[in-house]
């Protein structure tokens, strides 16, 4: 996926998740227009780096809008760990038998 095609897919899910009454949510509201504003630009990679700030202001890193574009853009949170919503995580519960 390259960043154009990310960006056209983060921006209107930051659209979709402003305004939903979090306390951040100017926060989230500035950096969606930062990332109209960048995609304007034609400096997709930016406009995709700022709807997923948007996103983590406005739902959080661990929900799975965010999560999905945190990892399209490469951000170093997601590289290292699983997703979040794996159905099938890696946990030993042999533990939990006794």
């Amino acid at each position: 996926m390259n960043h154009l095609e990310i960006a056209c897919e983060a921006i209107p899910l930051a659209k979709r998740h402003l305004n939903n009454g979090t306390s951040l949510a100017s926060s989230a509201l500035v950096c969606y227009h930062n990332a109209i504003d960048a995609f304007r630009a034609k400096q997709d990679d930016r406009a995709a780096q700022w709807a997923f700030k948007s996103l983590a202001y406005s739902v959080g890193i661990f929900h799975p809008d965010c999560e999905k574009v945190g990892r399209a853009i490469g951000h170093k949170f997601f590289i290292a760990s699983k997703p979040t919503h794996d159905p099938n995580p890696c946990v030993d519960t042999s533990c939990l038998n006794k």
